[in-house]
């Protein structure tokens, strides 16, 4: 009698930790942005912050896809 193949893992934890590091820094940036908009001074309103946001919003949005695929 033989066994069933084994199942291929579906799921991939570190991907997980990847996205919500890119969702934290979408959420930085738009603190940073809403502090800039209000007058309030920015802690870290420097051009690499200014980039975290589209970075964040490319690799979320690039694992996305590729955990749905």
């Amino acid at each position: 009698m033989s066994q069933p193949p084994p199942q291929a893992q579906s799921h991939v934890r570190a991907l997980d930790h990847v996205r919500a590091l890119s969702a934290f820094a979408v959420v930085i940036h738009h603190v940073e942005q809403a502090k800039a908009i209000l007058g309030l001074p920015g802690v870290w309103l420097t051009p690499w912050v200014q980039s975290l946001g589209t970075a964040g919003v490319d690799v979320f949005f690039g694992l996305s896809g590729y955990v749905i695929t």
